[in-house]
């Protein structure tokens, strides 16, 4: 077994990739379990088959790396794998989808619509180079949107609607 505690901390893009190259050809290729602990999904989503979370020494999920990232148990969890949105009743019914009442979705699961009558503000938007992070707002919710493009605006009215992918 191969313990790995941080292993990519405070390396630049180039070398991180390299090491994690290493670390995947020795478990692969000489069949030895390894255990990484990190803080950053980066670095534990694209290859972890099982993922544990911790918190005060104690177990509070595990499971595949698509279970823990698309339904975390609680806030905590969410914001341990990234940006999410917190569905309250009102957000929910704003959605047309009551079921999701009490869960938490990913910006990527939402989509920004232009429209002049829309209900959400678009507060922000952040450039990530692959991606913009918009940061909209209606009422006191503000919600986070993942977008391959920005066809809106700072202060322009919008909908934010489920994606379909």
């Amino acid at each position: 077994m191969l313990l790995l505690d941080e292993p990519y901390s405070h390396l630049d893009t180039g070398l991180k990739a390299t090491l994690k190259e290493v670390v995947a050809q020795i478990g692969s290729k000489l069949g030895v379990t390894c255990v990484l602990v990190s803080h950053h999904p980066e670095d534990t989503l694209p290859w972890a088959q099982r993922i544990v979370v911790l918190k005060k020494g104690k177990i509070v999920q595990q499971g595949s790396a698509h279970e823990i990232y698309q339904n975390p148990k609680t806030e905590y969890i969410a914001r341990l794998f990234g940006e999410y949105n917190f569905v309250d009743n009102k957000f929910a019914r704003l959605l047309g989808k009551p079921d999701l009442n009490g869960k938490f979705i990913r910006p990527e699961q939402l989509k920004v619509v232009k429209k002049k009558t829309g209900k959400w503000l678009v507060a922000q938007i952040e450039y990530f180079g692959s991606y913009y992070l918009v940061t909209v707002t209606y009422e006191e919710r503000v919600i986070k949107v993942f977008s391959l493009r920005a066809g809106w605006g700072v202060g322009e009215r919008v909908d934010v609607v489920l994606s379909n992918g």
